[in-house]
């Protein structure tokens, strides 16, 4: 029953109502232990890269990293968490995570799972988890469906997102 009553109160978030303080992000990491599933966008989609958008990731319940990234932000944003996502770059490739602050410390949602720090800074917070990590890029996506990263990149007329660059050092 309280999977049900959360998959209402998501619909309800992502439909613009702000009625949900009762649960909290624990709810929403044992939400997706036992209703979601980790795919790649080439095998689910056929795209190199596809960004759900967060009702699109509820309906399929399934998703790589920035899906759950974007899901996890919108539903933990309007249940009153101070949120942000990251895009982490590593010698094997690239992550994309939400970090929200929890009881004054900030905590990592990867992929569904909370990964908790008692850092009080969100990139020091990533940096922990994730030492190897080489550059830390703050993640905003402006538009959802299949996208071209090399173009979004390289080129200033075609933006797909915006990055505040965070080098680690």
């Amino acid at each position: 029953m309280k999977y049900f009553k959360f998959i209402i109160i998501a619909f309800l978030i992502l439909q613009g109502c702000a009625f949900a303080s009762q649960f909290t992000a624990q709810d929403l990491e044992e939400w997706y232990y036992y209703n979601t599933e980790y795919i790649t966008d080439e095998a689910q989609f056929y795209y190199w890269e596809y960004y759900q958008s967060p009702t699109e990731f509820q309906d399929n319940k399934r998703g790589d990293c920035e899906d759950t990234s974007i899901h996890s932000n919108a539903i933990l944003k309007v249940l009153g968490y101070r949120t942000s996502m990251y895009t982490t770059y590593f010698k094997e490739g690239a992550h994309a995570v939400t970090v929200f602050l929890d009881g004054g410390y900030y905590s990592i949602f990867s992929n569904g799972v909370i990964l908790k720090t008692k850092e009080i800074d969100p990139v020091k917070a990533v940096e922990k988890i994730y030492p190897d990590w080489k550059m830390i890029c703050k993640f905003k996506p402006t538009k959802y469906g299949k996208i071209n990263i090399w173009n979004s990149l390289m080129s200033s007329s075609i933006i797909k997102w915006r990055f505040s660059f965070l080098i680690k050092e």
